[in-house]
């Protein structure tokens, strides 16, 4: 708490302006610096929008996870790794300004029994590879997202109902644990990693028994990175998934 202070108290000293009063006047200045330049540039009017308070939301959120597209396939031995579906959990913090057509949102995310199903052949010299054995195993994992949206509200409709659309840039992070039954072919398994997130989407936020909810489809985009140590190989395959949640708001504070 003391650090918070730091800033109003060099103020102070400069002009005499109590803490409370410098730390509420920086606080105005950076929601504004943030919330209203997008504002400028879809047509808003700052200016009348100046005595308006910043509202934080808390955004507990449940959803299902959906992959689209396998997570990586290998060489030698063949096989290929495909993430199943998986429940989501997260919680977000989201602020917003009255009147204002644009909003900023940060959340945290995090699979539920999550898993990825490895399918390899194991290859016999003089067979066909249509003849060579097939195993499947199955990999627990875990993905943990962090990412900051912009979200454009073009108005809000009947029944209190807005609207929106958002786009964004996280952090996505891959866990995996233990493949199960155990390999003895040789398998590339997946491995832990991290990469860039690019994610998308549109929600409807709706008032539901005096608070509101909002059911939402979002898209991802990122790109899972395999290194193959013993081929001296790697191989960067496109993941695209979604996640379609239904999130509840909860007012935190507003300043």
């Amino acid at each position: 708490m003391t650090r918070e202070l730091e800033a109003p108290t060099f103020l102070n000293r400069v002009a005499g302006v109590p803490n409370r009063v410098a730390g509420a006047w920086i606080l105005r200045a950076v929601s504004a610096a943030v919330l209203l330049v997008p504002a400028g540039w879809l047509g808003g009017a700052p200016g009348a929008l100046n005595a308006q308070e910043v509202e934080v939301r808390a955004v507990p959120s449940a959803g299902w996870f959906v992959p689209t597209s396998r997570l990586y396939r290998s060489d030698l031995p063949p096989a290929r790794a495909e993430l199943q579906g998986g429940g989501v959990l997260g919680l977000g913090l989201h602020a917003l300004q009255e009147g204002l057509p644009v909003s900023l949102r940060v959340t945290a995310e995090r699979t539920v029994g999550l898993e990825t199903r490895v399918t390899g052949q194991n290859p016999l010299i003089g067979q066909p590879e249509e003849a060579w054995p097939t195993h499947e195993y199955v990999v627990p994992s875990r993905i943990t997202t962090v990412t900051g949206d912009l979200l454009v509200h073009p108005g809000r409709g009947e029944l209190g109902s807005s609207a929106y659309v958002f786009v964004g840039l996280g952090w996505k992070s891959y866990r995996f644990g233990q493949e199960e039954p155990p390999d003895e072919v040789g398998f590339k398994f997946p491995e832990d990693g991290t990469s860039g997130r690019v994610h998308y989407g549109a929600g409807l936020e709706v008032p539901v028994a005096g608070v509101r909810v909002a059911g939402e489809a979002g898209g991802n985009f990122n790109r899972f990175v395999l290194v193959d140590e013993e081929q001296g190989l790697s191989r960067s395959d496109a993941q695209h998934e979604f996640i379609f949640s239904l999130k509840v708001f909860f007012g935190v504070f507003s300043f």
